[in-house]
C-alpha cells in the first residue's frame, strides 16, 4: 500500500519584510567621501564599487550605474589671486605668503623669504586651489614646566615631558583633544615643526614653535616659548558644480526570475532603484511569446514581488499579492487536473482562469501606458491536491509588477537632474543619460536632493568634502557593503576596509571622524587558497573625542562638567566610550543637531527613544523652572526641577562607572501656552544605558578579543573562515563576508541593515505637504486618518490632530510648530512622522506627513461638526429656545409656547 501524501501546510502571504520594533525608519548608505583639493585634475567617479547604494551583480561582476562630476568643475577662484608677504610676529622666521579673498586675509604659503628652520623649500597652497586661515601668529612669551601644557587651536596642545637643563634638550609632546600625535626632542634654542599633508599638498608646517631656553624653577624645571605660528587644516576651494557638469549614465541589464523555469527580464537600476524594463527574448514563453519592452516607450515599472516561495490556496481561500489584488481558488477538479481561479482587486473581479496540466503558468494581462497586453502579474501553479478535509492548489513562484510605472522621457526633471537622452545599442541595451541642469552649490553643511534617493551631503566645515547618500525608507533588510575585492592571482597586499570603502562603518562627516578598521594580512588569500587562516583578519575601533552640541552653542555650558565626549564605532553604530574606556560602550540614541527643538507641555510624555521617556510635570513660569522626570519602560528613573537656560542631566552609575551623562537637554524657554505652560528644550542627548563590556578573550561571532584598552580594541579571528564559491559566512554581530559564485576569489564585507522603528529621519519622503481647515481631514493608504482637531497660536503655536488606524487606538496629539517630527506607529508596522510648519488665526494649519515614499493621500474629508442636544429644562416638551415658560412643573399642561396650566 502506497503511503499516503501529506497534506500540504498553507503558507504565509507574500508581503514586504515587516519592521521590527529595533529596526531603523531609514538608512543612508553613502559614497565614498571626497576632498578635492584645489584644481579638480580627473572626473570624479562613484559606481557600485565605491557606491553601495547602486547594483551590483557579485556573480557577474556587473554594474551599470555611473554618477560623474566631469575634470575642472571643482577648483579654488578662478580669477589671478594676488600674493604679498608679510612677517612672522617672531622675527626668527623670516616672511609667509597671503592674499586676500572676500574681504579676508588668507594664509597662501611659505615663499623664498621664509626661514629654512622652518621649510627647506617653497611651498604654495593657492597653486593647488587653496587657501587656509591663519590661527595663531604670535611673538609672546610663554613659559612651560615640566608636565605642563600650552594649548593652541584645533584641540592641539604643547606638553613638556621632561627637560634636561644642562645639555639644553627638551622632550615635547603634540596632542590633539587628549591624543598624542608627534613626540620629539629639541636642542634648545631650536623651532619646532609639526607637518601634515593638506589637501594634494604634502608635509605642510601646520604648527611652529620658537622654543628660546630651558632653565631651572624652584618646583620643576622650565621651558621659555618665544614664538607660535599655527594654520587651520581646513582649507577652502570653489564649491560650485555649474550647469552640466554633472553625468548620470544607467542602462538595462537581464535579471533572473526567482523562479528558474521563467528564465530572464530587462532590468534596469535607475537612481539606485532597480525597476522592471520590459520582457526578454529569454523570457519563458509560459509568460509571454514576444519581447516587450516598456523602457523603449519610456517607462519603468517597480518589481513588486519576484519569488520562488511555496504556497498553498484551499478552496474559497484566496493569496494576498500587492497593490490591492489577491488569488482565489474557486474549486478544484483533481481528476482533471484543473483549477478555476479568480483574480480580484479591492475585493471585485478583475479576471478569471482555468489552470489545466500542472505545472503551469497563470498570467494576467493589463495594457500599460502605450504598451498593450503587459503581464502584470506571473503565478506558477506546481501542482493540484486533493485532501480528506480540503482541496489546494501549491504555488511555487511568484512575479508581479507595479501598473503605477515611471516617465523616463528626455527631458524630465528628477530633483536637480534632468534626462537628456534615452538611447539603445545593437544588442537592445537600453541606456538613460542624465546631467545637472542647474548650477548647485556645495555650501557648508548643505544637503542637495540631487535625483530620486541620491542626495549629496556636504560636510559643516571650511573644508569642501562631500558624499553621495542614498536614503532608503522601503521596509526590508538591506545590504551595506564595503568595497569589493577580486583576486586573480596572489594577495600579495594588506586588504583593508574602513569608512571611506565600506559605508556601514560609522562615519562624521563634518569632522571627517572614523574609528573602524577591517584588514586581512598580506599573503592570506591566492587563487587555489579561499581560506582566512586563524588571526589573519582584524577587526580594529578606537574611540575620539568629540564636543556636546550644548558647549559648541552655548557658551560656558557643559554635559555635567564635560565638553564633550569620547565616540566610538562598533560594527557601524555610534557609540559613546564610558568615561573615555572603549571597552565599554553604550550605543548613542539621540543627540540634537544645533537648531533641533522639541516642546512639551505639562504633564506631556515625550517617547525620546530607546525605551526612555521625559515629562515636563509641572512648568513655573513667574520662576522660569520646570520640573523634570526621565522615565524608562515605565519606571521613573530621576526627577528635578531646572531653570530656563539651565541644562537638566541624568548620571547614573552604569557599567561600573559612576555618574555617567546618560541624557541630558538644555531648556530653551518657558511660555504661556492656551491651555498649559510649555517648555521648549534643545541640544537633547541620549545613550543606552545597557552597556556593551569588552574583555580580552570575549567573542564576537567568529572573532576573538585580543587587546583591549583605553586606547581601543583589536579583535582577530580565532577559528578559519573558508570564502567558498556562493556562500556568505557570519564575521560577528550582522557583519558578513559574501563571496561570489565564480571560480574567481570575488567578496565584499556587508552589515544588514534592518529599516523599521527608530528616530524621524532628517530628509524623509513627503506624503502631505499643504494646509487643512479645522475639522478636515486626509485618509492615507486608505486606512490611516488624520484630522485637524483645533489649532492655537501665541508664543507657542500648536494644532491638534486626531490620528486612527485599523486595529490602532485613536490618538489626540497635540504638535507645536517648529519641533522636530513627532511619530505615529501605524498598523502596518512602519511610522510616519507629522511637523507642523505654519499655523493661521483662521482656524488652519500647514502641516507635513513624512513616510515611506510609495505612500499617497487617499481622500480628503470634512468632519461634520456633532448636532448640539436640543435643552428642555423642565422636560415639558418644548425646547427651551422657544419656551416662554422654561421652569413650569410637570404636572402642568402646556401650548406650544410652553405656557401651561394645572390640570383640572
Amino acid at each position: 500500500t502506497p503511503t499516503p501524501t501529506p497534506t500540504p501546510t498553507p503558507t504565509p502571504t507574500p508581503t514586504p519584510t515587516p519592521y521590527p520594533a529595533d529596526g531603523l525608519d531609514e538608512i543612508q548608505i553613502r559614497g565614498e567621501v571626497v576632498e578635492p583639493a584645489g584644481l579638480q585634475t580627473g572626473d570624479i567617479v562613484w559606481n557600485a564599487s565605491n557606491f553601495a547604494a547602486f547594483w551590483y551583480d557579485l556573480d557577474r561582476d556587473l554594474m551599470t550605474e555611473t554618477l560623474r562630476i566631469i575634470s575642472g568643475t571643482l577648483s579654488y577662484y578662478d580669477r589671478t589671486i594676488e600674493e604679498r608677504e608679510i612677517e612672522f610676529d617672531c622675527s626668527e622666521w623670516g616672511k609667509y605668503n597671503v592674499t586676500s579673498f572676500m574681504a579676508e586675509t588668507y594664509f597662501a604659503g611659505y615663499g623664498a623669504n621664509t626661514s629654512d628652520r622652518i621649510t627647506g623649500e617653497t611651498i604654495s597652497l593657492v597653486s593647488k586651489r587653496m587657501l587656509s586661515k591663519v590661527r595663531i601668529n604670535e611673538g609672546n612669551e610663554h613659559t612651560i614646566c615640566t608636565g605642563a601644557s600650552l594649548e593652541l587651536k584645533e584641540g592641539y596642545e604643547l606638553k613638556i615631558l621632561q627637560l634636561d637643563v644642562g645639555g639644553g634638550n627638551a622632550q615635547i609632546e603634540l596632542l590633539r583633544n587628549g591624543y598624542s600625535v608627534d613626540i620629539d626632542v629639541a636642542k634648545v634654542p631650536a623651532t619646532y615643526v609639526y607637518t601634515r599633508d593638506l589637501g594634494a599638498v604634502d608635509d605642510v608646517p601646520l604648527i611652529v614653535i620658537y622654543i628660546d631656553s630651558v632653565f631651572s624653577g624652584i618646583e620643576a624645571d622650565i621651558i621659555r616659548v618665544k614664538g607660535i605660528f599655527q594654520i587651520s587644516e581646513d582649507y577652502i576651494c570653489d564649491r560650485t558644480i555649474e550647469e552640466r557638469q554633472i553625468e548620470y549614465v544607467t542602462k538595462t541589464i537581464e535579471a533572473d526570475f526567482d523562479y528558474s523555469g521563467w528564465g530572464e527580464y530587462d532590468a534596469m537600476s535607475f537612481m539606485a532603484e532597480t525597476y522592471f524594463a520590459g520582457y526578454s527574448a529569454n523570457t519563458s514563453n509560459d509568460i509571454t511569446d514576444d519581447p516587450i519592452s516598456i523602457a523603449s516607450n519610456k517607462m519603468l515599472s517597480k518589481v513588486l514581488i519576484n519569488e520562488d516561495d511555496k504556497h498553498t490556496i484551499s478552496t474559497g481561500a484566496s493569496l494576498e499579492l500587492h497593490e490591492g489584488y489577491e488569488l482565489k481558488l474557486i474549486q478544484l477538479d483533481t481528476s482533471g487536473d484543473q483549477a478555476q481561479i479568480e483574480l480580484l482587486r479591492n475585493g471585485k473581479t478583475v479576471d478569471n482562469g482555468i489552470i489545466r496540466n500542472t505545472p503551469a503558468t497563470y498570467v494576467y494581462t493589463r495594457d500599460l501606458g502605450m504598451v498593450d497586453d503587459v503581464p502584470l502579474i506571473a503565478i506558477h501553479v506546481n501542482s493540484t491536491y486533493s485532501g480528506t478535509e480540503r482541496d489546494m492548489i501549491v504555488i511555487n513562484g511568484i512575479f508581479q509588477i507595479s501598473e503605477n510605472y515611471i516617465s523616463i522621457n528626455p527631458g524630465d526633471n528628477y530633483g536637480e537632474m534632468e534626462i537628456v537622452s534615452i538611447s539603445s545599442d545593437p544588442f537592445r541595451v537600453k541606456k538613460i543619460r542624465m546631467e545637472n541642469y542647474n548650477d548647485i552649490d556645495l555650501s557648508e553643511g548643505e544637503t542637495i536632493d540631487l535625483m530620486g534617493d541620491i542626495k549629496l551631503v556636504v560636510a559643516d566645515n571650511g573644508t569642501l568634502r562631500f558624499a553621495p547618500v542614498a536614503e532608503l525608507t522601503e521596509p526590508g533588510t538591506y545590504e551595506v557593503r564595503g568595497a569589493v575585492q577580486s583576486l586573480g592571482g596572489n594577495q600579495s597586499a594588506e586588504i583593508a576596509w574602513n569608512a571611506s570603502n565600506f559605508a556601514a562603518f560609522w562615519y562624521e562627516i563634518d569632522s571627517d571622524a572614523s574609528t573602524e578598521t577591517l584588514e586581512i594580512a598580506p599573503g592570506t588569500l591566492s587563487g587555489l587558497d579561499r581560506t582566512i587562516d586563524e588571526d589573519a583578519l582584524m577587526y580594529a575601533t578606537h574611540p575620539i573625542y568629540r564636543e556636546y552640541e550644548l558647549h559648541e552653542n552655548e557658551e560656558g555650558l557643559t554635559v555635567d562638567g564635560h565638553e564633550g565626549y569620547m565616540a566610538e564605532g562598533w560594527v557601524g553604530r555610534q557609540c559613546v566610550a564610558i568615561n573615555s574606556r572603549a571597552d565599554k560602550l553604550g550605543e548613542l540614541l539621540v543627540e540634537f543637531e544645533d537648531d533641533d527643538k522639541k516642546t512639551l507641555a505639562t504633564g506631556e510624555a515625550w517617547d525620546i527613544g530607546g525605551g526612555f521617556a521625559l515629562t515636563a510635570k509641572q512648568i513655573n513660569l513667574k520662576g522660569g523652572k520646570v520640573w523634570f522626570s526621565l522615565y524608562k519602560n515605565g519606571k521613573e528613573l530621576d526627577s528635578e526641577i531646572v531653570l530656563s537656560g539651565g541644562v537638566y542631566t541624568y548620571t547614573p552609575d552604569i557599567g561600573g562607572e559612576a555618574d555617567v551623562p546618560v541624557f541630558s537637554c538644555y531648556v530653551d524657554a518657558v511660555f504661556r501656552g492656551t491651555e498649559s505652560n510649555i517648555v521648549q528644550v534643545m541640544y537633547v542627548f541620549l545613550i543606552d544605558d545597557d552597556v556593551l563590556e569588552i574583555g580580552t578573550g570575549d567573542r564576537f561571532g567568529c572573532i576573538e578579543v585580543v587587546t583591549v584598552s583605553s586606547a581601543g580594541a583589536i579583535l582577530k579571528n580565532d577559528e578559519a573562515i573558508d570564502l567558498d564559491s556562493g556562500t556568505t559566512v557570519q564575521i560577528m554581530d550582522d557583519l558578513y563576508f559574501k563571496t561570489a559564485n565564480d571560480s574567481v576569489i570575488r567578496f565584499y564585507p556587508f552589515v544588514e541593515r534592518i529599516v523599521g522603528d527608530a528616530v524621524p529621519p532628517e530628509v524623509g519622503a513627503y506624503i502631505f505637504d499643504s494646509e487643512l481647515n479645522v475639522n478636515e481631514g486626509i485618509v492615507i493608504e486608505n486606512s490611516i486618518n488624520i484630522e485637524v482637531v483645533g489649532v492655537g497660536t501665541g508664543m507657542g503655536n500648536y494644532a491638534k490632530f486626531r490620528i486612527s488606524s485599523y486595529q490602532k487606538p485613536t490618538r489626540t496629539i497635540r504638535i507645536y510648530q517648529g519641533d522636530i517630527p513627532t511619530k505615529y506607529d501605524t498598523q502596518f508596522g512602519v511610522s510616519i512622522y507629522i511637523d507642523v510648519t505654519g499655523v493661521c488665526r483662521n482656524d488652519s494649519v500647514r502641516f507635513r506627513v513624512t513616510g515611506p515614499k510609495n505612500w499617497r493621500v487617499t481622500e480628503y474629508y470634512v468632519v461634520e461638526p456633532a448636532e448640539e442636544p436640543i435643552s428642555d429644562t423642565d422636560g415639558d416638551g418644548v425646547p427651551d429656545v422657544w419656551d416662554k415658560e422654561p421652569d413650569t412643573p410637570q404636572d402642568y399642561l402646556v401650548n406650544s409656547e410652553g405656557i401651561g396650566r394645572r390640570w383640572g
